[in-house]
């Protein structure tokens, strides 16, 4: 009987771990969406719509959303509009 309860407190103790584990993984990776985003917008400011894109590209790896896709071809807009008037 004891041996049962120690393999049970074993194996609640490696589910805990797993669960936080993914946790904290999904939770860098947010963090990490969240700051190339925020970077991206830096740029966009700045008018550097190269390094605007780059940033949106990274941010897409992360994480796929139609409003950074949409960031993305507004930045390469810019950028050719840019081009031209240079």
């Amino acid at each position: 009987m004891n041996k049962k309860k120690i393999i049970i407190t074993l194996m609640a103790i490696i589910i805990v771990a797993i669960i936080l584990l993914f946790g904290f993984y999904k939770y860098n990776r947010k963090k990490v969406y969240d700051n190339l985003v925020s970077n991206a917008e830096e740029y966009m400011a700045l008018e550097e719509y190269d390094k605007a894109i780059a940033m949106y590209k990274q941010a897409m790896e992360y994480k796929l959303s139609d409003r950074v896709q949409k960031d993305i071809i507004e930045a390469k807009i810019l950028n050719q509009k840019k081009k031209f008037t240079i």
